[in-house]
């Protein structure tokens, strides 16, 4: 793929309709630019894909967090989340995505997810940010 409007079209041959500004903002945010090879060909790079990613992944949790959980209490190196009714899977998903330092896992039932974390000290800290977010 050499340019913006081939990967629009092959989106569209997809189902998925978007406007070339669009494909460009999208790409500049995950991190992935065009840079001319040594050969001169042009080519499409990750340049900080990490960094991004997790950084959306942080922020998938975050609002998350906002509009499904209820309630965290600490229990040495677990987190126990209580959520809306049905919610605890996707949240759950969310956390293990995220890679959030610190977490070790999370298990998760209808409305209550045990997140696991590699100390009471990470478990502590995390716990006060989530704090935060359900406060408000």
């Amino acid at each position: 793929m050499n340019n913006q409007e081939q990967l629009q079209q092959l989106l569209a041959e997809n189902g998925i309709e978007t406007t070339q500004a669009t494909v460009s903002r999208d790409l500049r945010e995950l991190g992935i630019v065009r840079t001319k090879q040594p050969n001169g060909v042009l080519r499409y790079q990750i340049t900080r894909p990490e960094a991004n990613t997790m950084s959306r992944m942080r922020q998938a949790v975050e609002t998350g967090l906002r509009e499904y959980a209820l309630q965290v209490t600490v229990a040495e190196f677990i987190l126990v989340v209580r959520t809306i009714e049905n919610s605890a899977n996707a949240l759950a998903a969310l956390i293990d995505d995220a890679q959030l330092p610190g977490v070790v896992g999370s298990l998760a039932g209808f409305d209550t997810i045990f997140v696991t974390c590699q100390n009471a000290q990470a478990a502590q800290e995390l716990a006060a940010e989530w704090q935060v977010l359900l406060v408000g």
